[in-house]
Formats: C-alpha cells, sequence, structure tokens
C-alpha cells in the first residue's frame, strides 16, 4: 500500500516541475523582436541592436529548477512506495512460543 501523503507531494512536484520547464521553455524561444535584431544586426553589422534582444536568463532559471522539481517529485513517489515496504519487513519476529498450543506451557502437563 502506497503513502498516500507522499504520492500526493510527489505528484505535485512532478507537475509543478513540469509546468516550470514548460514556462522556461516558451521563454527561451525567439521572439519576433529577437528575430528582427538579429536581422537588422546580420545586415549592419552593428551590436548596437543587441539591446534590443530578450534576456533568455529567466528562461533558462525556470527550466532548471522545473527539472529539479520533477526529478525530487519522481524520487518522493519511488520512496513512498519503499516506506510502505519497509515497514511490512519491520514487523518483529515471530517467538517461537507463539506457535505452541496454549496448554503446553507446562510442559506438557494439562492442568
Amino acid at each position: 500500500m502506497l503513502r498516500t501523503e507522499f504520492v500526493l507531494i510527489g505528484v505535485v512536484l512532478v507537475l509543478t516541475g513540469a509546468g516550470l520547464t514548460i514556462a522556461g521553455y516558451s521563454k527561451t524561444r525567439a521572439t519576433t523582436m529577437d528575430t528582427v535584431a538579429g536581422f537588422l544586426q546580420e545586415i549592419s553589422k552593428d551590436r548596437a541592436f543587441e539591446d534590443l534582444k530578450e534576456d533568455k536568463t529567466p528562461g533558462y532559471v525556470l527550466i532548471a529548477a522545473g527539472a529539479t522539481l520533477f526529478v525530487a517529485g519522481l524520487f518522493v513517489l519511488a520512496r513512498s512506495r519503499s516506506k510502505m515496504d519497509m515497514a511490512k519487513n519491520d514487523r518483529p519476529a515471530e517467538s517461537c512460543l507463539d506457535n505452541q498450543p496454549r496448554g503446553s506451557m507446562s510442559g506438557g502437563k494439562n492442568l
């Protein structure tokens, strides 16, 4: 059986990570202004058009954060299953006295 709180946290982390990664990827795509500035820079061979281009750093930061959260979510989901498996194995070992019939505690003599 899975622990529901770990499953819930893992699913939220995976979905948040995927969303951040997609948002970051869309921020790194070239906009129309970037394309025009690149074209003008290529024609004029002037670096003045470099200021017109949009900074892509926030997009890469979002991609890194999203990938980290995604992997953390997968890790939490994997651990949620193993925690329950370990809990099953952590039971105390059965005593050899538990297997004896009730009347045999007095050396085989029934009182």
